[in-house]
């Protein structure tokens, strides 16, 4: 096999010499050439032979990110080679050190040889200890980790190297050292993500050394404070161990049961919150709470019957805390079972007790979907109470929006005509502004009035030219030139050279430090550089932008997509929408994809609305990841294409990624390459989808306006505007891939055993 030298040797000349040169695709990888943000280039005695040593050293990052380990390595002995004695030589070294870190070979020599690399020093120092951990030498790993905290004070790997000096000194069975040091780890990172593990490791520490009651506050920290962690059974164990033995401390009391309790509940997990709080009940001091989250947690699971004796109960105590909230839920859980009374109920006592809530206004709107079919004079003035009464609500909104809403759909096109202009004279800027223009535009264009109709149109992407609206206003006439000019976006780079040359920070240490990691496509670390300096300078528009364009570049599109929103949504530079809509997100999408998987600018649609961009992400119903999977979805994914599965990789971006876009593909071929209804089928679930497609209209937008739970009509507006953003990005066409299949194709009702939940609402 040719090295990459000789490889470089053969094929770059000829490249440069003549463009009929066809690669192979390793070829194609190697001349891939990028020069490395803010790394100055050395001078190379074989430059008319060989590319710049950044262009080894991109196509090693490369190589490594495909999972091309080999030639990732390759690529970097040749660096080696090439250019000894420089900077590329200790990089290449560095890069080394990390993959054997990653893999089974030994790591801590590739280290010593990459020391000098000023600006990341302090993680080199650390690799080293990583890499001593790993090879089980704790003693000197632990003097490694301790050498960063004291020698770079300003390091971003305080919190690592903290937590890992305390799990050295206790894998070296230094006992004392280990709980001082987890101690004030504890005290100095109390959000961190290994407290949970620290908690684990300290009480561990006690009662190596023989102090069982030190051991039972830490242990109850994990066992209480984090019941669904991996240490937590290990946790409930040892406490029971130490109960047998007579410690009355380790017994868990009525304030470590509700802790407990309400971390299973805040945490998803409804059945084991249910029956924490069930000792609860009688409790003076917790039984308000503990009765009002029983209460929603059957409710959460669809347990309606159980849920709706849970609030009577909770109702009949004396002054509950949360009275107005609970009549709201009662209303809700009444809805479910078909029970009119259990509205009405609640809304006489909310009217008598809280008649200016919220929860009243909401409760109202049930009224009103309730008496819309029998009594349509009583549902329109139930609509106009809300109005006048709660003028400033979103129930307000909702009422004034099921006027024109109700009229359109019953085809009183005249009365949803003027409905919809009444929202729009009486609130111009209302939230709903354009839902209302659309309407109004299709009103018209339903009235024969064309040109009135273009004209709104118009106005509708001129007021939101990403919105859903926009969207179908411009599939709808396509011949609007400012509809078809809103929608219009220039593709360009959101980082890259052109974001460190603009950066105010380019001479400062901690951004030399980023860009240092991200040439070497370390950009976890990178990012962790970036978000200490945006934190810094949150009132930095300027600052954040750049900021914005170098998260990108690291391929931390959560953070890009944060500060996207906050500060740069309206910015007039076309360079920002990158950061809203990441493509280099859709190419990752596109190289991690299992056969049989979505369009990968569907599957970062999906994504964008589902976490984010957040690998991090868990919903309050427990789903995980990118791409917001259920364990229970999840499981049978890997199932069906044949992997081993642990809830925890889920939170995996490459397994979240794959594995959503995997199952986004299944619904895609079960209606048929309907993405209205896949989308819909991801939020909703597949079975509500097939109902919907067999009774609502079919035409795109009323299709979507029509889908009775509101959360899925929203969720769809949104996927389809971001999915038709990511095409356009693309340079492909929407035509076919964003609005309704024809009515023959649309699908059968699915049989309940086919229905699997992964959206966030399941």
């Amino acid at each position: 096999m040719r090295t990459f030298k000789s490889l470089c040797q053969g094929f770059i000349p000829a490249l440069l010499l003549s463009s009929a040169c066809v690669l192979t695709p390793v070829e194609e990888a190697a001349a891939f050439v990028i020069d490395t943000p803010g790394v100055p280039q050395e001078a190379d005695s074989e430059a008319l032979y060989a590319p710049p040593a950044s262009s080894y050293l991109a196509f090693a990052v490369k190589m490594k990110g495909l999972g091309n380990v080999e030639e990732a390595r390759r690529a970097l002995f040749e660096i080696r080679e090439l250019f000894p004695g420089t900077l590329w030589e200790k990089r290449a070294s560095l890069l080394l050190g990390v993959m054997a870190l990653d893999g089974d070979k030994p790591a801590a020599g590739y280290f010593e040889e990459a020391a000098g690399i000023e600006a990341i020093d302090d993680y080199i120092v650390f690799f080293q200890a990583e890499a001593l951990f790993k090879s089980g030498r704790f003693t000197e790993a632990a003097g490694s980790y301790s050498f960063v905290l004291s020698a770079y004070p300003a390091t971003a790997l305080k919190e690592r190297a903290s937590f890992k000096k305390g799990a050295a000194l206790f894998a070296s069975g230094a006992l004392e050292e280990a709980a001082g040091a987890l101690r004030r780890f504890l005290l100095d990172w109390p959000k961190s993500s290994s407290v949970v593990e620290a908690n684990f490791l300290l009480a561990k520490s006690y009662l190596a050394g023989g102090f069982e009651e030190e051991a039972v506050l830490p242990l109850k920290n994990v066992s209480a404070g984090y019941p669904t962690s991996s240490f937590a059974a290990e946790s409930d164990k040892l406490l029971s161990s130490l109960a047998a033995e007579g410690l009355e401390e380790a017994s868990f009391n009525v304030e470590d049961k509700f802790r407990r309790a309400e971390n299973y509940f805040y945490s998803a997990d409804y059945g084991r919150a249910i029956v924490g709080y069930s000792s609860l009940l009688t409790e003076p001091e917790f039984s308000d709470r503990a009765r009002f989250h029983t209460a929603i947690a059957f409710a959460r699971l669809k347990r309606y019957k159980e849920s709706e004796r849970a609030l009577r109960e909770y109702l009949s105590l004396k002054a509950p805390a949360k009275e107005a909230q609970a009549l709201y839920w009662l209303a809700q859980v009444s809805m479910k079972l078909g029970r009119q009374e259990g509205v009405l109920e609640s809304e006489r006592l909310l009217s008598a007790r809280h008649r200016e809530s919220d929860e009243r206004a909401r409760v109202l709107m049930m009224t009103a979907r309730l008496k819309n079919a029998k009594d349509p004079e009583a549902c329109a003035r139930v609509y106009r109470t809300i109005i006048e009464g709660f003028s400033a609500s979103l129930s307000a909104e909702e009422a004034f929006w099921k006027i024109g809403w109700d009229a359109y759909s019953s085809g009183a096109i005249d009365e949803a005509y003027d409905g919809f202009s009444m929202y729009l004279d009486q609130r111009p800027g209302g939230r709903l502004a354009t839902q209302f223009l659309y309407w109004k535009a299709r009103s018209a264009e339903r009235l024969g009035r064309q040109d009135e109709a273009r004209a709104l149109f118009a106005r509708v992407c001129g007021a939101s030219p990403r919105s859903f609206y926009c969207l179908m206003a411009s599939l709808r006439d396509q011949e609007a030139p400012q509809a078809a000019q809103a929608q219009t976006f220039v593709e360009a780079s959101a980082g890259g050279e052109s974001v460190v040359a603009e950066s105010p920070f380019k001479n400062e240490g901690r951004f030399l430090a980023a860009t240092e990691l991200l040439s070497l496509g370390l950009h976890e670390f990178s990012s962790g550089e970036i978000d200490l300096l945006a934190r810094g300078h949150k009132s930095d528009k300027a600052a954040l932008a750049s900021l914005a364009g170098l998260f990108y570049e690291a391929k931390d599109f959560y953070r890009a997509f944060r500060i996207y929103r906050t500060h740069l949504l309206n910015s007039a530079d076309e360079r920002h929408i990158q950061l809203g809509y990441p493509m280099r997100l859709v190419e990752t999408v596109r190289e991690k994809a299992v056969e049989g998987s979505a369009d990968p600018s569907l599957v970062a649609a999906v994504m964008r609305e589902e976490s984010h961009f957040n690998p991090k992400a868990v919903s309050s119903v427990g789903a995980l990841g990118l791409m917001q999977i259920m364990p229970s979805t999840g499981s049978q994914i890997a199932k069906d294409i044949g992997e081993g599965f642990t809830k925890g990789r889920l939170l995996e971006p490459e397994t979240s990624m794959r594995y959503g876009g995997w199952y986004l593909g299944q619904l895609l071929r079960r209606f048929d390459g309907d993405v209205v209804l896949a989308v819909a089928g991801y939020n909703a679930g597949p079975n509500a989808a097939a109902r919907w497609a067999a009774s609502l209209p079919v035409e795109t937008d009323e299709f979507v306006e029509s889908i009775p739970y509101e959360e899925t009509r929203g969720y769809v507006k949104r996927v389809l505007s971001s999915y038709a953003q990511f095409l356009r990005l693309g340079k492909e066409e929407l035509e076919g891939k964003v609005t309704r299949v024809t009515p023959e194709s649309a699908p059968k009702l699915l049989r309940e055993a086919d229905a699997g939940p992964a959206g966030k609402t399941f």
